[in-house]
């Protein structure tokens, strides 16, 4: 929907020999659509693992969480920025402390749908 092929633009790069192409729909088809779009997506039931960087037991894991708030930043070259939050409600205070400590630090997450998170 937000992209077209790139073919007769100028400067597209050619093919590379043994790099699969991972899509030929790589140019904006319109620059009038401001970014980021908003979607009114809400998910439900998702399971949030923070890898806390020491990997299995430390991780944080938390059940039950909505998903929603979606914004997608459309580049050119068929690049999309992904924005989105995850609540939980109910959260010990043990868990509310370690995911505070890491306030302005760089994670990993893992988002599992309900069916995948059993």
């Amino acid at each position: 929907m937000m992209y077209e092929r790139a073919d007769d633009v100028p400067g597209t790069q050619a093919p590379l020999d043994g790099v699969p192409v991972v899509s030929d729909l790589s140019q904006l088809r319109t620059g009038c659509i401001e970014s980021p779009l908003r979607l009114a997506t809400v998910l439900a039931g998702y399971a949030l693992t923070v890898d806390s960087g020491l990997g299995g037991g430390s991780n944080i894991a938390i059940d039950g969480c909505i998903v929603d708030r979606f914004r997608l930043d459309c580049q050119p070259g068929g690049i999309v920025g992904l924005v989105y939050r995850v609540r939980a409600a109910d959260l010990s205070a043990g868990i509310m402390g370690r995911l505070a400590m890491l306030i302005d630090s760089e994670v990993s997450i893992t988002l599992l749908p309900p069916d995948a998170a059993r």
